[in-house]
């Protein structure tokens, strides 16, 4: 029997739905590494920003993918939905992100219905 072992790369717990009435989630707790994508600051625009009254700075952009490692047999990896639909991570069939989110009757996240495999390569 071939076991597949998750290993959560987000900063917080994972509790995953299981399918079927009763079934608790599957929890799965954070490992202390954490998969994210670097950002690129914008730049300020301090001409604009003196004839505008405001402060104006050129957007944010997405830069490489930081602490998600290579493939490994066996292993799958939790990131969050903006790791697993970098460009750099799509074709891994080894990571996956946290499916439709579930809230509580208080509104507060209480998990969530299965995973999201990343994209295909060829999208």
């Amino acid at each position: 029997e071939r076991q597949m072992h998750m290993i959560n790369l987000c900063q917080h717990t994972i509790n995953i739905l299981q399918r079927g009435d009763g079934l608790p989630p599957i929890s799965v707790p954070a490992s202390g590494q954490v998969a994210r994508c670097k950002v690129l600051k914008g730049e300020d625009l301090p001409a604009l920003s003196t004839e505008l009254g405001v402060e104006v700075k050129t957007a944010s952009t997405m830069g490489a993918v930081e602490g998600l490692p290579p493939p490994e047999t066996g292993m799958i990896f939790l990131v969050s939905t903006l790791v697993a639909t970098h460009p750099d991570v799509r074709g891994r069939r080894d990571v996956f992100s946290p499916g439709e989110l579930v809230r509580g009757a208080d509104g507060q996240p209480t998990g969530c219905r299965g995973l999201v495999q990343a994209p295909k390569k060829d999208l």
